[in-house]
């Protein structure tokens, strides 16, 4: 036999005389013949010798990989279509809600720079986070370097020009730009948060697969397989 360790027992071959069992008694009982409990399938398996059943048995690390790579596939490989469907969704409800953060946070990023060129002349081209920080926290391009010249930071004061200055018309406008600011980066942040998630998703996934690979693996395997010269055997196969 190909794989000896997984056969628990051995094949018991019997043969019978031509006149005792013709083919057409081996139709009669084909519902025995092609029983074998389907257990990977789900339908009537056709497998005339053990090596071919235990060819079907899922392995565990393609299981694991294949769900590693897209949740649920595992599943589907070791045949549980349910659990893959749970996997799917999980999956696909992630990067829907990823795509919606991205999307609102690209929003308000759009809003809060419409914003400051509007209520302090900002001119956003070319300008980084750290600059709409600096905007949101000083009335003006002059308070800001003036509060750097104090700290003696130097490096992190702008040219004083038109390409980065900056003056609020008032304190609640910088205050409501300061809220679309805020809410942009939260939600860029959760989009972040939401990527992990989805790696989890993945691992797990990928252990469940590998663990409904084993359950299919470690079933104990019983059938009776005709032959074609007019005989039969009978086989019980196990894993351990």
């Amino acid at each position: 036999m190909k794989n000896k360790r997984e056969i628990a027992a051995g094949i018991l071959i019997f043969i019978m005389a031509a006149g005792t069992l013709h083919a057409g008694d081996l139709n009669k009982h084909k519902s025995v013949s092609v029983s074998f409990k389907s257990i990977l399938l789900n339908e009537q398996n056709n497998a005339t010798s053990p090596e071919q059943i235990i060819r079907r048995r899922p392995s565990k690390a393609k299981a694991f990989f294949l769900s590693l790579a897209l949740p649920g596939m595992g599943q589907l490989y070791a045949g549980n279509l349910k659990s893959a469907k749970i996997f799917w969704g999980t999956e696909a409800l992630a990067w829907i809600t990823y795509g919606s953060f991205r999307w609102y946070g690209s929003q308000k990023r759009s809003d809060y720079r419409a914003f400051a060129a509007a209520h302090a002349g900002v001119s956003s081209s070319g300008k980084n986070h750290d600059y709409f920080v600096a905007v949101e926290n000083y009335m003006s391009l002059r308070d800001y370097n003036n509060a750097k010249l104090k700290q003696r930071n130097i490096d992190a004061m702008y040219p004083e020009n038109g390409e980065y200055s900056w003056e609020w018309d008032k304190e609640e406008s910088r205050k409501k730009f300061e809220s679309l600011r805020v809410s942009s980066d939260k939600a860029f942040d959760r989009a972040v948060i939401v990527v992990g998630c989805v790696v989890i998703n993945h691992i797990i996934s990928a252990i469940d697969g590998q663990i409904e690979a084993r359950k299919k693996s470690g079933e104990n395997i019983v059938g009776v397989a005709g032959l074609p010269q007019g005989g039969g055997v009978v086989f019980f196969v196990k894993s351990f």
